[in-house]
This record gives structure tokens, sequence and C-alpha cells, in this order.
């Protein structure tokens, strides 16, 4: 099953950085400046993120996140297994960008989660 995880994640991340998707996401600003991982990227988590102005945005509980590097303009959080828009467990991806001085959400990507991978 974990093997199957990562190629979920592998073909994932390709997808996400060929093609866009559409929506958007839950945000607050908090002023949060530091990101949590999963204990266990099987749970199925609420997708959360804040925007922090010029700061790297916080992705709560996410499975994986890249593009936390300071030069970064480009930032990526994984759930393997989401609540996210009312559906629940979902493969979820968050794309962000920085834009002149701040953050800003860009695109998501859903698909289906791995099959029996996700609890509560």
């Amino acid at each position: 099953m974990k093997k199957l995880g990562l190629i979920s994640f592998a073909v994932s991340a390709l997808l996400l950085t060929a093609c866009g998707g559409g929506g958007s996401g839950s945000s607050s600003n908090k002023g949060q400046n530091s990101n949590t991982l999963a204990s266990d990227p099987s749970k199925i988590y609420n997708v959360e993120y804040t925007l922090n102005g010029s700061n790297h945005p916080t992705c709560h509980n996410a499975a994986h996140i890249t593009g936390l590097q300071s030069s970064s303009t480009d930032m990526t959080c994984q759930w393997i297994c989401g609540s996210y828009e009312g559906a629940s467990p979902i493969h979820v991806l968050l794309s962000f960008k920085k834009i002149g001085d701040a953050w800003e959400f860009d695109r998501d990507l859903v698909m289906t989660s791995p099959a029996n991978y996700c609890h509560n």
C-alpha cells in the first residue's frame, strides 16, 4: 500500500507541474509562519492553509510540502487523505506562487485517494 502511495505522489507531482486545476480552498489569515506535517499521512485531515503575506503559506497537517527554500517563488502542499470542499477522502495538491512581495493561492489538483489507504 505504501508503494501505491509513493507512486500516486509521483504522478500527482507531475500532474500538478504539467496542468492547472481550478477552484479554491479554505484560507485564513492567522499570521502563522510554520508548516505542520501530518504525523500519519493516511489519516484524513482537513485541507487547510494560511496565507502569510510575504512569508511562505502555512499548510496544516499536509503529508508533503515543497518549495520552502527562502529563494522559492513556488510552493506545493499535498494531502494524501484530505477532506476538501465537502469530499473525503481525497488526494489534494495545492499550489502557491509568490507574486511581487506576497504569496497567493495558485491552483488545486484533486484526485482519488489510494484505495483502502485512508482512515479516520
